[in-house]
């Protein structure tokens, strides 16, 4: 069973993801591998509204305040899936706007889409109740109340080509968690985005390069090269400018991200 990720929950227990085109189950299991449960089955997928059935999920954590399970579901399907933690019968689901999920094909890249890409890439909680949605390929963050209800979007470098900019999130420990901590892997870098607030990232100092399609562990691979990009030949270079007007760093290849507007 190939997986993407392992999460343990508060007690112990290890959640595993099956992420092969033909393995689409959840299974649950002590510290010492002894087998609790499995959600779904091998076999074919049955699309993003099936009340059974993930679709090569990427990614899930446990809610202790009622005993859920969010799943980031996923490579295949389009939406999050809440299951119960303890029995492992289904609870909801939805799509990138709090509303059923459409499995028809369209474009990436794209943060005004009406549907979460592919992958839908993480699911993560904070103390104020939200849930934060890393949706890669459309280069933005869907947060929404645990019901499903949608608050609305930060997009992360819009123009990010190729698997998208949104790739994984967690929130500060600090008492208000006041941060996001987003990591960025088409771009090689990891943001910080200000929770609480609407998001403006800051320009350069210099006009960014354009992205390259693919994703930031491949960029070495052009490095040195002159590819036609935009209509023109242009150097590629391995790293991209760290540096922002008023920006705080965030790593070394990292900038913030200043914030304007409140979340009602």
């Amino acid at each position: 069973m190939p997986s993407h990720g392992i999460y343990v929950d508060p007690a112990g227990n290890a959640w595993v993801g099956g992420n092969d085109n033909t393995d689409h189950q959840i299974l649950k299991l002590t510290s010492d591998r002894k087998f609790l449960l499995q959600i779904g089955h091998s076999g074919a997928s049955e699309g993003s509204n099936s009340t059974t059935q993930p679709g090569r999920l990427a990614h899930r954590e446990f809610n202790t305040t009622n005993n859920g399970l969010f799943v980031a579901d996923g490579y295949h399907n389009k939406r999050v899936i809440v299951f119960d933690a303890g029995n492992g019968a289904y609870k909801r689901h939805w799509g990138a706007y709090g509303k059923k999920p459409d499995d028809t094909k369209l474009p990436h890249n794209n943060p005004e889409s009406p549907q979460f890409g592919n992958p839908v890439h993480c699911a993560r909680q904070t103390r104020d109740g939200l849930l934060y949605v890393c949706d890669r390929a459309n280069n933005r963050i869907r947060i929404f109340r645990k019901s499903g209800e949608f608050v609305r979007q930060i997009v992360l470098e819009s123009r990010t080509l190729g698997s998208g900019s949104a790739w994984d999130l967690i929130a500060t420990e600090d008492p208000g968690q006041r941060y996001l901590l987003v990591a960025d892997g088409s771009n090689g870098a990891h943001p910080g985005a200000r929770k609480r607030r609407a998001h403006r990232l800051l320009r350069p100092q210099w006009p960014q390069r354009r992205r390259f399609p693919l994703g930031a562990q491949h960029r070495h691979r052009h490095a040195g090269k002159r590819l036609h990009l935009g209509g023109r030949y242009r150097q590629a270079r391995a790293a991209l400018p760290p540096r922002a007007i008023g920006a705080r760093r965030c790593g070394r290849t990292g900038t913030c991200l200043r914030l304007d507007a409140a979340i009602s």
